[in-house]
């Protein structure tokens, strides 16, 4: 073959390939793309949660003491219903043994006064008053008999015999008084002595008064309504009045508890909407709540992955929640957020450059890199604020490496 038509054939084929690469070049790129539209943007998310009493009752024993009968778990109550009943049977006898220290203490203080015998004091009375009659009479004879010896008619002696019989007759009288005046002395309660005796009692009416409480107190009754959700002490057991016998959840209201993680329970609000839902079997019912408390402080828990996480204790009042047993395992899902009629995408539609997103934009058939705006932004979705409008059309897919900024493209929507 000639070396000319070589060089031609050559040409005709680089001409031939040419043609081919900028045909298949300017043919349009097949992407996948969906029109922007207005949307409700729903940031939710999903809890456990169990079907508790919104009230729960720790009864505890009055006093430390014997178990003699206790309700057992599981039975249903009423408010007032006799739940539990203490020995006090050591307490009763104790309240004898007061009555017999009050009674001894009685007599201890009557024999703390002196008897007086009326007998002796009137036989010292008719002793003094004799006394006092032979006084007078010696004083008599004393006068007559010192007018005779002055007269010279007696001599000195006879006058110091009736003078010294006078000092014995006064001796005497005043023997007699000290006599009955210490029977009266010795008589006398000493100072305090009524005070002493009446504290005694005082405190020993105090200690039964403290041991009949205790017995009318010995039967314990049910503060609510409700079911016996756990009972700690055993008949014959000893209860504590530091220690609950059992509790009570009361049965008149009951709600659904979640444990929430403190960053979603920061979202929430009293009244807030919530699903309940409750799985039996292959069927799922949905009920209609709104959260009716929530703690004000977290508590500690450890997650299934063992990881320490601290969580908000919060309650859900919902519809036909009294036809579900305590006990029973719920899910929720609590609204955080929700906007409506706004332009919103999934976030695998968007993408970022310089710390800007954008979107791939269709303008008639041509890829037009948009910049963008965006709000609020959920797991899987974004808020659009600026950039697109109701009717454009995006690429979905943004990853593609065919894409680039003025490339035609087609696309069904």
């Amino acid at each position: 073959m000639k070396k000319s038509v070589k060089i031609g054939i050559l040409i005709l084929l680089v001409f031939i390939s040419g043609a081919a690469m900028y045909y298949y070049n300017n043919l349009p790129l097949e992407v996948d793309a969906e029109r922007v539209e207005k949307m409700t943007l729903v940031s939710d998310f999903k809890e456990n949660a169990k079907i508790v009493p919104q009230d729960r009752y720790s009864v505890s024993a009055p006093y430390d003491g014997r178990v003699k009968t206790v309700v057992k778990a599981g039975d249903r109550v009423q408010r007032g219903q006799l739940i539990a009943v203490l020995d006090d049977s050591d307490l009763r006898y104790s309240v004898r043994q007061i009555n017999g220290q009050i009674s001894s203490l009685s007599g201890q203080r009557a024999m703390a006064s002196p008897e007086i015998f009326q007998s002796q004091v009137e036989s010292l009375n008719i002793g003094i008053e004799m006394a006092k009659t032979d006084i007078q009479r010696l004083e008599q004879d004393y006068q007559r008999y010192s007018s005779l010896y002055e007269s010279g008619a007696i001599p000195k002696i006879e006058l110091e015999g009736i003078e010294k019989a006078l000092e014995d007759a006064n001796s005497g009288l005043l023997l007699r008084e000290k006599e009955l005046e210490l029977i009266y002395e010795t008589s006398r309660e000493k100072s305090g002595t009524d005070a002493f005796y009446s504290g005694q009692r005082q405190a020993l009416l105090a200690q039964r008064d403290s041991l009949n409480d205790r017995i009318a107190k010995s039967n314990v009754y049910a503060p609510a309504s409700g079911i016996v959700t756990q009972v700690y002490v055993n008949e014959g057991g000893v209860a504590s009045s530091m220690s609950p016998m059992l509790d009570i959840s009361a049965t008149e209201k009951v709600v659904a508890r979640a444990d929430i993680l403190v960053r979603d329970a920061a979202a929430l609000a009293i009244g807030d909407k919530v699903t309940v839902i409750q799985k039996i079997r292959n069927d799922e019912n949905n009920y209609e709540g709104r959260i009716s408390s929530i703690s004000s402080y977290a508590k500690t828990s450890i997650s299934p992955l063992g990881l320490e996480e601290q969580r908000v204790e919060v309650d859900i009042e919902f519809e036909r929640a009294g036809e579900l047993f305590i006990g029973y395992d719920l899910d929720i899902v609590i609204e955080t957020l929700r906007l409506e009629n706004i332009i919103a995408l999934p976030k695998l539609s968007t993408f970022r450059e310089n710390g800007e997103y954008y979107v791939w934009k269709i303008e008639g058939d041509i890829l037009v890199k948009q910049q963008i705006k965006v709000g609020y932004e959920s797991d899987f979705e974004m808020e659009i604020i600026s950039g697109l409008e109701e009717g454009d059309i995006i690429i979905t897919d943004p990853n593609n490496t065919s894409l680039e900024e003025g490339k035609k493209v087609s696309y069904e929507l």
